[in-house]
């Protein structure tokens, strides 16, 4: 099992997220530091599955990005049954160069196949719209169900392990 890279034109993938996203009731905003630090660890713990694990300190030194590799972040908040927000899903994205990547996305095991995915690839994809990219990529593990998630959004494999 490898890496499949997946590659999707920036308007078939805004056309497919944006109408499963709709409905959802979700508030999206961008993830800052120091502020929304509490938010990362909530979803890297809510996310975790036999498929993924990282913390919230992980995921915050990502947003930070690095020289050369300039990322930006996304929360999908929404209203608990107590009224106080609770972030339930979080997509960073590499924005240099031409190609933006989504390299994380995350949702909490609880709100999975409720259009909080769809929502964050959304808000992703008009980022990079307008940072005047044609295309974003992700990649995802073939075993993950997150393979089947990005074949659902518009995205198309460019490029399977060899074996």
């Amino acid at each position: 099992m490898g890496v499949i890279r997946f590659a999707g034109r920036v308007e078939v993938v805004a056309r497919r997220t944006l109408a499963a996203a709709a409905e959802t009731g979700l508030r999206i905003e961008p993830a800052v530091l120091p502020a929304d630090a509490a938010a990362l660890q909530r979803v890297a713990e809510a996310a975790a599955d036999e498929h993924v694990r990282v913390s919230g300190a992980g995921l915050a030194a990502e947003l930070r990005g690095r020289p050369g590799r300039v990322v930006e972040g996304w929360l999908a908040w929404m209203s608990s049954v107590a009224g106080e927000p609770a972030a339930v899903g979080l997509a960073l994205m590499v924005v240099g160069g031409n190609e933006p990547s989504i390299a994380w996305l995350l949702v909490d095991r609880a709100m999975r196949r409720r259009g909080v995915a769809s929502a964050l690839v959304a808000t992703a994809v008009a980022r990079a719209a307008a940072l005047g990219a044609a295309r974003v990529t992700a990649e995802s593990l073939e075993s993950w169900p997150a393979a089947e998630f990005w074949l659902q959004a518009g995205f198309e494999p460019v490029a399977r392990p060899r074996g």
